[in-house]
């Protein structure tokens, strides 16, 4: 097995793919491009919208600003709902 494989490896059964889908789902929400990355192959390719790109360093880079870009933004709408509302906003 090669240092990028991540078990489970097809073919999958129901348990197995499960357990896939379960541990992508759970470096996705570390919010770590650098994790994430490493779940795509070295030529994978991207499109998001109207935005192009290749392999892990530009998946990376992507992935980098759309979690910034994500984060600030909820920050500021909290900010403006804790303001509007004068209540303690949580964060989930």
């Amino acid at each position: 097995m090669s240092e990028e494989s991540r078990p489970p490896l097809p073919p999958f059964a129901e348990e197995t793919a499960r357990e896939k889908v379960q541990k992508a789902e759970d470096a996705w929400n570390t919010c770590d491009p650098e994790k994430v990355s490493l779940a795509y192959t070295e030529d994978s390719v991207w499109r998001n919208r109207d935005e192009f790109f290749e392999g892990r360093e530009e998946t990376r880079a992507f992935l980098t600003r759309k979690w910034e870009r994500d984060r600030l933004s909820f920050e500021k709408g909290t900010l403006v709902r804790l303001r509007e509302s004068h209540l303690h906003a949580l964060r989930i």
